[in-house]
């Protein structure tokens, strides 16, 4: 045997990936398909899914920073189209897809997604009649629960200032995109709540 030509498996795999990752054609393309294994890391926040079609599969990985962009939480079933590039991790031989972004292929595919939320929500007796407060007429703190940089502060300020002049307003900015808005969101109502901050909180 011609010892010159034996490579470690780490030699194998980073050659293969240089090759991959020399392709243009591979470094930023559209792929369609179904999600399927679903699952988010709770530590780093990554993506973790398979997308498939009725023949073939493949690995898609999307990091933490990309995934806060998204406006949608994905879900097993859910049609996509994944933008991204395709890349080998050396370590396990396995090439994947990282994703930069995912969109639903139809309005429907967002409307079915919402559609089970609220079901969900419902049949944990969230929407009952029994769970509303009434809003006092004249709050003395109002909580608001936007983005820092909504267009819309000013505007809710104004209101504000017209409705309930005497009203002390107190902003607690959180992100109102991406995976990680609904846990901040739900986060600072939470503490509004606990340690009642507020009579009347404004979200979103």
């Amino acid at each position: 045997m011609a010892q010159e030509y034996v490579l470690s498996v780490s030699q194998l795999n980073f050659y293969i990936k240089s090759i991959i990752d020399a392709d243009r054609k591979l470094y930023d393309l559209y792929v369609s398909g179904e999600i399927s294994n679903f699952t988010r890391h709770f530590r780093t926040g990554h993506l973790y899914f398979t997308l498939k079609d009725k023949s073939s599969a493949i690995k898609v990985v999307m990091f933490s920073k990309a995934a806060d962009r998204l406006r949608f939480t994905p879900e097993d079933g859910m049609q996509v189209i994944v933008r991204g590039r395709v890349s080998v991790f050396e370590r396990d031989g396995t090439y994947q897809l990282y994703a930069e972004s995912i969109e639903a292929q139809s309005v429907g595919e967002l409307a079915a997604a919402l559609e089970r939320l609220k079901q969900k929500l419902k049949s944990e007796g969230l929407f009952d009649e029994s769970r509303k407060q009434p809003i006092p007429r004249f709050p003395k703190r109002v909580g608001v629960v936007t983005s820092a940089s909504s267009a819309a502060i000013q505007d809710i300020l104004s209101i504000l200032e017209r409705r309930w002049p005497l009203s002390e307003v107190v902003f607690c900015p959180v992100s109102v995109e991406g995976l990680k808005a609904a846990e901040e969101i739900s986060n600072a109502i939470k503490e509004f709540n606990d340690k009642k901050a507020a009579d009347v909180l404004i979200v979103g």
